[in-house]
């Protein structure tokens, strides 16, 4: 999988690049910053925002904090390095795919491509606060409206290789997991190979199919509101499992109920407060920091050390 992380990487690393190069030759860097300028300075400009210069704005670092929050959780739950764990030779390998593949690669090809296309799209001053899906909004219109058919085909392809990478990571993860563990583990531990795959299949194609029917229902709601309920959603479970990491006792069955009292009390804050611009932020760190404390508290009370030899690689 890391020799795979490595081809997506050089096919959205190339693709991105001559992106960029097209945007910034027809959009001059002088001409994007003096946009950006007049963004930050004239009160008239629809989208006057004083610190859209500044990287350290409180804003900024809200997001950033629950973007962190929601990236360890989707990477501790993400199937495919669960199938990653299993097929490593060593745990040193597995840790070099994860930072290597993970992180480090797609980190720039992220932080380029969100900032090239949101400055560029300020350069024409467009009104998006009517907008819902900000974000897939702001590419269709730069590279429909201000560039040839071309240019829009690379960014579909730029789409589809990032799209693809994430797609087929998970669902061999979900294949690996529902062939080795879930069929053998449950269902039939006499079951041979073709069997073991035409169920993992099977699961996947259905697991995949209700994806894309939960995909459509959602189309209408803003990516900001799915990112909100994704951050109180993911946080619960990633400070339960880092807890149980970190810890180093045996919780019991603690974990599910702090779980669920992140869960409720983080979705209650945000369902409650929908008139506080905040509410994701404060209810994702609810959802995220509570369970923490019932098991920073429980371990305290029980005392029990957890037995990692039966986890051993």
């Amino acid at each position: 999988m890391l020799y795979n992380d490595f081809l997506n990487f050089f096919m959205i690393t190339i693709s991105l690049g001559v992106l960029v190069f097209i945007i910034i030759d027809k959009f001059s860097i002088h001409f994007i910053y003096d946009s950006l300028k007049d963004v930050a300075l004239n009160r008239s400009n629809q989208n006057h925002n004083p610190s859209i210069l500044n990287l350290a704005t409180l804003g900024g670092t809200r997001y950033f904090i629950i973007a962190t929050i929601v990236g360890i959780a989707q990477t501790i739950i993400d199937p495919s390095y669960a199938i990653r764990a299993k097929i490593a030779v060593t745990e040193k390998a597995f840790i070099k795919s994860f930072l290597l593949g993970g992180v480090f690669l797609f980190m720039p090809v992220a932080i380029i491509s969100s900032t090239i296309l949101g400055f560029t799209m300020l350069t024409s001053n467009p009104n998006i606060s009517d907008y819902v899906n900000l974000s897939t909004l702001i590419s269709s219109e730069i590279f429909i409206e201000q560039f040839p058919v071309l240019v829009s085909v690379l960014f579909a392809f730029l789409m589809y290789a990032v799209t693809m990478t994430t797609i087929i990571s998970s669902l061999m993860g979900i294949l690996g997991i529902s062939t080795v563990n879930f069929y053998r583990e449950s269902i039939n531990s006499e079951g041979d190979e073709r069997k073991k795959i035409i169920f993992g299949k099977t699961f996947t194609v259905s697991i995949g199919f209700m994806c894309a029917l939960i995909g459509i229902s959602l189309e209408k709601i803003s990516l900001l509101t799915l990112d909100n309920f994704c951050g109180i959603l993911f946080a619960a479970p990633c400070s339960v499992l880092i807890m149980g990491l970190l810890g180093k006792k045996d919780y019991g069955s603690s974990p599910l109920i702090a779980l669920s009292l992140g869960l409720f009390c983080g979705f209650s804050f945000w369902f409650i407060n929908m008139d506080v611009q905040t509410n994701w932020f404060y209810g994702t760190l609810i959802s995220f920091f509570l369970p923490i404390l019932i098991l920073l508290l429980w371990g305290i009370i029980r005392n029990r050390k957890f037995n990692f030899t039966s986890l051993k690689w």
